[in-house]
């Protein structure tokens, strides 16, 4: 394979556009130890003098940026006149490319830097948890079963009985960490404890990724659906919580945060501590981010896109399904006819739209769905039919 047809591979990678037979491509190209030396510069260019912020970049400030990478290495590497020139065509076809900020690496074993920004994520369709590895392998969590993996960081991963995952990095970490994905299917929730000890409670239909450990200057996981969070105190390095349109970035807090790509809402409930809300896409500003305190929920409207909305509430209602309760404030039927799909893992067929903006309260606690929808029958008159794992709402 020839030069020209490398870098046009890696200029889709670092855009986040290779498919996975380029991928292949690539981490063959890297074995040779010239390659990773060449890879290893075009990262620097691109990554090394950013401290982890996102900047939209244009065609002339990424030339600028080359020409002083080679003023600052020039007693360093000999670069030649040729890797010159193919780099600055790979800086003009980078125009307007957002480059994102948190890298993870692991070159002994041939493994490509991630950059750990929000992507949609699908909570799984298997009977149980999983969690997805660094090398896409699928490691089935069995509630009655006890297993360990180990990443290739040497990171320890246990799976207790019940639904409980720990991770035990190693005491001196020497290579870089690696991104893991776990999944929560319908009617399954899971607690997971972090590499430094953070506590994160997963609900129904959730997904969470998060590096095997941290390293960097920020704890950064991506989340698309519901988690409790207790996060370890560390003043030195923030822990953000990045959704599809809302980042939430603490110190050490306990919250709830709801994200679900089916919820026009993204809502926060904060029990003790402080967090500091900002949009996708801005950096963060504690001049400029929205502060919640304890005892207050945050409301975020996708569709509208505009100001987080702060209300007084009890923030144990909200975080009460960790404890196997289900408990709903003022909900809109077709909002609670979605969290009960999730909890029980059913599917419910509303034909009668005359209630789907009716308010409903309840509390619930070990009752299965036909007692549920029995309940919702008594207080709001309603008519359904029940048969094998589908509900039909009647007119």
């Amino acid at each position: 394979m020839g030069k020209k047809d490398i870098h046009i591979i890696l200029v889709r990678f670092f855009s986040q556009e290779a498919e996975r037979e380029e991928i292949s491509i690539l981490e063959n190209w890297l074995k040779e130890d010239e390659n990773k030396k060449e890879f290893d510069q075009l990262e620097k260019l691109w990554f090394a003098s950013e401290s982890k912020e996102s900047l939209s970049i244009d065609q002339k400030y990424s030339k600028a940026k080359y020409l002083n990478f080679i003023r600052s290495n020039r007693s360093k590497t000999a670069i030649t006149r040729k890797l010159t020139m193919n780099i600055l065509k790979i800086a003009a076809i980078f125009t307007g490319v957002i480059l994102g900020a948190y890298l993870l690496y692991d070159y002994s074993n041939g493994l490509i830097p991630q950059v750990v920004e929000f992507s949609e994520m699908e909570a799984p369709k298997y009977d149980d948890a999983i969690i997805k590895t660094e090398t896409g392998k699928i490691v089935k969590l069995g509630t009655d079963e006890q297993k360990e993996l180990k990443a290739t960081d040497g990171t320890l991963v246990k799976k207790h009985l019940g639904e409980d995952v720990t991770y035990h990095p190693e005491s001196q970490q020497k290579k870089g960490a690696v991104m893991h994905e776990l999944g929560v299917p319908r009617g399954k929730r899971v607690d997971l404890v972090l590499a430094d000890g953070t506590k994160v409670w997963l609900n129904s239909e959730s997904v969470l990724k998060y590096p095997t450990y941290f390293d960097g200057d920020e704890r950064i996981v991506l989340l698309e659906g519901e988690a409790f969070f207790d996060v370890a105190k560390n003043r030195n390095m923030p822990f953000i919580v990045k959704t599809s349109d809302l980042n939430v970035r603490v110190l050490g807090t306990e919250f709830n945060l709801s994200s679900y790509k089916s919820e026009k809402n993204i809502e926060l409930t904060l029990e003790e501590g402080s967090v500091g809300l900002y949009k996708k896409g801005q950096l963060f500003n504690p001049e400029k981010a929205v502060r919640v305190k304890p005892n207050q929920k945050a409301s975020f409207n996708k569709t509208l896109n505009r100001n987080v909305k702060l209300i007084a509430c009890n923030p144990e209602i909200y975080s009460s399904w960790r404890f196997g309760k289900l408990q709903f404030r003022h909900e809109n039927f077709g909002v609670l006819i979605r969290k009960l799909e999730r909890w029980f893992d059913v599917r419910i067929i509303n034909d009668n739209k005359e209630i789907d903006d009716i308010a409903f309260s309840g509390d619930f606690d070990n009752e299965d769905i036909h007692q549920v929808m029995e309940t919702i029958k008594r207080n709001a008159g309603i008519k359904y039919e029940l048969s094998g794992d589908e509900i039909r709402i009647l007119p």
